[in-house]
């Protein structure tokens, strides 16, 4: 950063935009459709926005499976995903590994997480929330 701020007014808000940038995430699916994205930076991942969601619904009268995957910040040791599925909501609770968690799960109908939380160290509760609608 000092060497941003060193720079002339202008070139300092232009510096600093561009750096805001440099530190996006993307993602691109190898399920042969090409799709992919942007989850963001750093700020949008701690704010929970980290989640693509990929597969669900039907074809040829059956359920495809939905596929979670949720990006993380440090010290997030595992996450738990509330889904609807038939008979009530079921909690299916995940390791991360690298910053990401992954859950791929049959539901009928496919739906999106009703609510995300995550564990750090001892079980600790970091951050509980209502996700988004999801990419993908």
């Amino acid at each position: 950063m000092a060497q941003i701020d060193s720079l002339s007014p202008r070139l300092r808000a232009q510096a600093r935009h561009q750096s805001l940038r440099a530190e996006t995430l993307f993602y691109f699916l190898g399920s042969g459709n090409g799709s992919g994205g942007e989850i963001g930076g750093a700020a949008q991942i701690a704010a929970g926005n980290g989640l693509v969601e990929s597969g669900g619904g039907t074809q040829a009268g059956r359920h495809l499976p939905l596929q979670l995957i949720l990006v993380v910040p440090d010290g997030v040791q595992s996450v738990a995903f509330t889904i609807a599925q038939p008979g009530g909501d079921r909690i299916h609770r995940v390791p991360v590994e690298n910053n990401v968690a992954t859950l791929q799960v049959q539901t009928a109908p496919p739906t999106n997480p009703r609510q995300i939380v995550w564990y750090g160290a001892g079980g600790r509760i970091l951050k509980r929330y209502t996700p988004a609608t999801g990419t993908g």
